[in-house]
């Protein structure tokens, strides 16, 4: 699968809902996604990326959203939050996943 291909098909999947974070509101939801398509973006991008650097982007991205949304820092959003980072991690070749129990 191509780079914009993955973030493409993340983003329509958020569109449709069918991705969800169990979080107990759709902003909620929404603000996972958007994190989710931040760090995608990022990895999809043309400049290789760390674990560490991608963790910290979860974690300061994690923290935002607990600002509003505390269920964030549940176990099941992370996971998440987590398995679909790791899936985009997966189709662009790295060596490496993120564990949710290093960003929640």
């Amino acid at each position: 699968m191509s780079k914009e291909n993955y973030y493409e098909r993340f983003k329509a999947l958020t569109e449709r809902k069918v991705v969800g974070f169990e979080m107990f509101s759709k902003a909620g939801n929404k603000a996972c996604a958007g994190l989710v398509k931040r760090v995608t973006r990022k990895i999809c991008g043309k400049q290789r990326v760390t674990a560490d650097s991608i963790t910290e982007m979860l974690k300061a991205g994690i923290k935002k959203i607990s600002e509003k949304h505390g269920e964030v820092r549940d176990s099941e959003p992370p996971y998440h939050i987590a398995f679909y980072v790791n899936k985009c991690l997966e189709q662009e070749n790295y060596g490496f996943d993120i564990d949710s129990y290093d960003i929640g």
